[in-house]
């Protein structure tokens, strides 16, 4: 997953402790914020990632106003509004299926920006906390002012494993965004790519042209479904206690971010019945799921497959049924709702 970070927001700075902002709804500070990220629905993982992005925000500004984290009350970031945009680029990520994000070095500009506070250098102070221990370079010539802000920067920090070029990986998907600020010189825009990584470890291989087609009445490939690498790993179990097999296999989906986990009934050497357990997961996760198995479970060895998956983009509707909310979950073929399915714990 790759940013090219060149973004700029014209607006003033409210993100500190100072008073005598009128914002139309009260101040939030980082308890109360992470108590409605806790509160709500969304997965475990988007909590996680939601929480340390607004942790870094209160420690950036905690550090430059010498005070603690419960005193920080966040104005413009602790808007309901900042808030849901905030964790609405950690939930795309979620929905879109990414769990491993690279970043492009940060852009570190010149000039002055107005806050609260009168008027600072850029970068003013908590964006230039949160850069420390980041990779940053030269802006562009001729772009002045701020290109990166706490909120932006934060944001990249909590998500991204490393900076600069990225690794190996087969582009999929591309998206760019533009900011409304003009630089002369420079695009204002901020670009994501999401694609599939190739392991440098693995034998050389040749991959195939998605363009090109083996025959005159070949079709199309169809953009209508989502594809990824994933790897299935799967081992044999024929004395450990079938109860332990179940916990193993909730905790391998709850704490370990496993896709899917199955069971299927063996017969083993010596004439034993036994279980050949599945789990479907992301490379990204692979290394704790193993670690898992190999602590939780009596297996001496693990077999591993890298596999292509092919699925529906859906999401999650509430409809209210016999005078309750029941959530339901949508799965499209293009813009086709194809399956609909009620979540069976509201059923």
């Amino acid at each position: 997953h790759d940013h090219d970070h060149d973004h700029d927001h014209d607006h003033d700075h409210k993100h500190g402790t100072e008073e005598g902002a009128d914002h139309g709804e009260p101040m939030r500070n980082l308890d109360d914020i992470k108590a409605l990220i806790h509160e709500s629905e969304l997965s475990d993982w988007v909590k996680e990632k939601s929480v340390a992005v607004f942790t870094l925000l209160a420690q950036a500004e905690a550090h430059t106003h010498g005070t603690s984290l419960q005193e920080i009350h966040f104005h413009e970031v602790g808007a309901i509004d900042s808030i849901v945009d905030t964790i609405g680029s950690v939930l795309a990520l979620d929905l879109l299926g990414v769990r491993e994000v690279h970043a492009s070095f940060l852009p570190f500009s010149s000039g002055t920006v107005k806050c609260m506070h009168g008027e600072l250098p850029v970068p003013p102070p908590a964006t230039f906390r949160l850069m420390i221990g980041v990779p940053v370079c030269p802006a562009p010539k001729g772009a002045k002012g701020e290109l990166v802000t706490p909120t932006g920067i934060s944001l990249v920090k909590a998500l991204a494993s490393t900076f600069g070029e990225p690794p190996a990986f087969i582009p999929t998907h591309t998206g760019v965004g533009a900011g409304t600020k003009e630089f002369p010189g420079h695009a204002n825009i901020v670009r994501v790519a999401i694609g599939t990584k190739i392991d440098p470890s693995a034998p050389e291989k040749s991959y195939a042209n998605p363009a090109a087609t083996t025959s005159r009445s070949a079709e199309p490939a169809s953009c209508h479904f989502a594809t990824e690498k994933v790897v299935v790993l799967e081992t044999n179990l024929d004395d450990l206690n079938p109860q332990v097999i179940g916990y193993v296999s909730e905790r391998l989906m709850s704490k370990h971010h496993a896709l899917d986990v199955w069971k299927q009934p063996i017969q083993m050497k010596k004439n034993r019945p036994g279980v050949c357990l599945s789990i479907l997961c992301r490379a990204e996760n692979e290394q704790e799921i193993l670690e898992a198995l190999f602590r939780e479970t009596t297996t001496l060895g693990v077999r591993r497959n890298v596999v292509d998956r092919v699925f529906l983009s859906r999401k999650f509707v509430s409809v209210s049924a016999f005078g309750r909310s029941v959530d339901v979950k949508v799965a499209y073929l293009g813009n086709e709702a194809v399956n609909v399915h009620p979540e069976f714990e509201h059923c």
